[in-house]
């Protein structure tokens, strides 16, 4: 009997450490879990858990967040569910089953450092994400019974990058513009020297000979080609800004007012003129013969640009540009402007006709019917202005 009692307490004893260390594992692995849950929760990255068939299980504070939706909302919610639309840096879709999540349950194996855009659809706001996979395995098992995901908002930083990358373009053409204005304006002024002395001998010419002489008509032909040619250098040096101009204080309501009749007989019939003149407009100072041929070139434009017929709009007003227009172009300076709008409901231009439209020669006409030099003396007599 005592024997048996023995037994039975050191029976008892193993039975306590056992219990005491199971009692021990499941204290450990409540704190483990306590702090996977805390650490869970206030992590700044978004965290998503899905199961074998891609359904959201759980999902961090951060991801909601992020994604803009609440755990309820996305619980049992599959990546290609329609609450939410994903897209890709170009700005396509980008397929639910090509989701980083669904790849890796797939495929077993992790998928990294991917960049995709969330929209969910309720904010219509796209939050840019780059987001990791990692399939999770029962062991002894070669297919993932979940997965998690884990993501960062890149959205502030992607657009930092494009609004570099955008004045960086805007500085490269401002720089571009600068240099061809430049050269233009260089080439334009000693040609002009040349052509000057080319009319003066052919002047002197003139006097030297008799009308009727069959050496007249050749003079007149070099006459008018190098009057030609002189045209085409002043409106090189308006692009360039050398052009000599007389600037004064008017209104412009009042000089537009003027050029109404010239400007409906130049679009043409096809096309109705609107005018929308802003109240009290301020005065600024500009040389009148330049700023009416800015109108006159815009509305030659515009008119080539409607051959069907359509609406050519000019509008005044008073403006107020702030230090955020600023951030925008980096050519504006802050302050009280009066501005003028030309618009038309033309076929318009595309990005890469866009990136050239003030460089002087070139041109969308056919050979034969445009010089190219319109929007660039327009430039030119802005930038003067």
């Amino acid at each position: 009997n005592e024997r048996l009692v023995r037994k039975l307490e050191q029976k008892m004893m193993e039975l306590e450490q056992e219990l005491q260390g199971r009692r021990e594992a499941e204290k450990a692995l409540r704190e483990s879990e306590e702090k996977h849950r805390m650490l869970f929760e206030t992590m700044l990255q978004g965290v998503v858990y899905q199961d074998r068939d891609g359904r959201i299980t759980d999902a961090n504070p951060a991801a909601e967040r992020i994604l803009g939706l609440s755990l309820d909302r996305m619980k049992g919610v599959t990546s290609t569910d329609p609450c939410w639309r994903s897209i890709n840096e170009d700005g396509s879709d980008f397929p639910g089953e090509d989701h980083p999540a669904m790849v890796a349950l797939k495929t077993g194996k992790s998928v990294g450092n991917v960049i995709m855009g969330v929209n969910n659809r309720i904010d219509k706001g796209t939050r840019w994400i780059r987001i990791n996979s990692i399939p999770v395995f029962h062991a002894g098992e070669r297919t993932p019974y979940q997965v998690y995901s884990t993501f960062d908002d890149i959205t502030e930083r992607r657009q930092a990058e494009e609004e570099k990358a955008r004045l960086e373009a805007q500085l490269l053409q401002a720089m571009k513009m600068e240099a061809v204005g430049r050269l233009a304006g260089g080439i334009a002024h000693d040609f002009n020297n040349l052509l000057t002395c080319i009319i003066g001998h052919v002047s002197m010419a003139f006097t030297s000979i008799h009308p009727e002489d069959p050496l007249a008509e050749t003079l007149s032909e070099i006459g008018h080609a190098a009057d030609s040619a002189a045209n085409l250098t002043r409106q090189l040096l308006a692009f360039s800004r050398k052009q000599i101009i007389e600037p004064r204080v008017i209104d412009l309501n009042e000089l537009i007012g003027n050029l109404e009749k010239m400007l409906t007989r130049l679009i043409g019939e096809d096309v109705i003129l609107k005018t929308d003149y802003g109240k009290n407009l301020a005065a600024v100072k500009v040389d009148p013969g330049q700023f009416e041929q800015i109108l006159v070139n815009l509305a030659v434009n515009a008119r080539d640009a409607m051959p069907s017929g359509g609406k050519f709009v000019i509008e005044t007003s008073n403006v107020e540009v702030d230090e955020k227009h600023c951030l925008a172009h980096p050519e504006a300076r802050a302050g009280r402007y009066v501005m003028l709008a030309v618009s038309d409901t033309g076929h318009g231009m595309s990005e890469e006709v866009i990136k050239h439209i003030f460089e002087p020669f070139f041109t969308t006409k056919q050979e034969g019917h445009g010089t190219g030099l319109g929007l660039a003396i327009t430039y030119g007599a802005v930038k003067q202005a």
